[in-house]
């Protein structure tokens, strides 16, 4: 029987860890499974949605003002979602300190700041490369093919077009970003 379960509730996706296991289940399937009562249930989780399905028993977690050294730059700190926060933590405990950009493609592309005096300076949202390419046109599409070059019919010039944007957008961000510190850069997500 584990002693804790971890659950994080993405956008589109939840992965559950439970005795060295990991399941990811479609969001649109969701349901939380039943476990022992003493195990402790710890949730990360960004779809408010799903928030209320989850009992009593499981605790939420949110972003805090501050994880050892690592400060939460926002006005606000409750305000960050949860997923940015254990990304910088996360970072923070990989490099033992500030001073990186991290970098979570998923749903939602999100890139934060760390100094090197580990005070998260702020972020940045973009929209997904899988959700632009779905939700926006309804055009076709085929990742497998992407590339930065002119598409030579409607698949390939949207393909091309929506992710040249999305590393066009991340190389000018990273790049403006390094212009005022020497930061690492971390790459995570779907």
């Amino acid at each position: 029987m584990p002693k804790s379960v971890y659950i994080d509730i993405g956008n589109s996706f939840t992965k559950i860890k439970s005795s060295q296991r990991i399941t990811t289940i479609d969001n649109h399937f969701f349901s939380l499974p039943s476990f022992e009562v003493d195990c402790d249930i710890l949730v990360s989780c960004v779809s408010n949605n799903l928030l209320k399905l989850l009992p009593g028993k499981v605790k939420t977690l949110s972003a805090q003002k501050s994880y050892k050294s690592l400060q939460n730059g926002y006005e606000n700190p409750t305000d960050l979602g949860i997923d940015r926060w254990m990304a910088m933590i996360a970072g923070y405990e990989i490099l033992k300190g500030g001073g990186f950009i991290v970098i979570d493609a998923g749903t939602a592309i999100t890139i934060d700041i760390v100094d090197q005096e580990c005070k998260h300076t702020g972020g940045y949202i973009l929209p997904g490369l899988r959700k632009t390419l779905n939700d926006f046109m309804k055009f076709k599409y085929d990742l497998e093919s992407a590339s930065n070059i002119p598409g030579k019919n409607t698949a390939e010039a949207w393909t091309n077009g929506v992710s040249a944007m999305i590393s066009y957008s991340l190389d000018g961000l990273v790049r403006e970003n390094m212009k005022l510190n020497d930061y690492q850069v971390l790459l995570t997500g779907g």
